[in-house]
């Protein structure tokens, strides 16, 4: 798809472009890893997506988890100051807390569903200034 704008990072990498449908696109970069499972949650795993943007696929096991924590995302790359997390159109009334430079927790406000499975979209904004 032809782009009209294109950051390229020290070194040659493309990171940054906005396409013809003049959509922002973040590549080339390390995905943030997923972790610290909270109880009878059996799987949580990054579907797609950077440090600045993503989702993260999250699997309740047989037995129903409380309200509450889901899993840890750890960004590849530290930030300097704690940067703002906001989960998107996420499910259960989930939100981003306990946000530091090194990542946040995913969590939720509705009790899940057993054996099911959850998309978390994030959005992160840097405050590197």
């Amino acid at each position: 798809m032809p782009q009209f704008w294109t950051v390229i990072a020290p070194g040659g990498q493309e990171v940054v472009n906005i396409d013809n449908l003049q959509h922002l696109n973040f590549v080339g970069y390390p995905s943030p890893t997923v972790g610290g499972l909270a109880t009878n949650w059996t799987s949580g795993a990054l579907a797609r997506g950077s440090d600045f943007a993503g989702t993260v696929q999250a699997t309740t096991g047989a037995t129903a988890p409380s309200a509450g924590s889901v899993c840890v995302v750890t960004f590849a790359n530290a930030y300097t100051n704690i940067p703002s997390a906001v989960l998107v159109n996420g499910p259960l009334d989930g939100y981003a807390t306990a946000v530091t430079t090194t990542g946040f927790t995913i969590a939720v406000q509705d009790a899940p569903t057993a054996s099911t499975t959850y998309n978390f979209a994030f959005i992160v904004i840097g405050a590197d200034s």
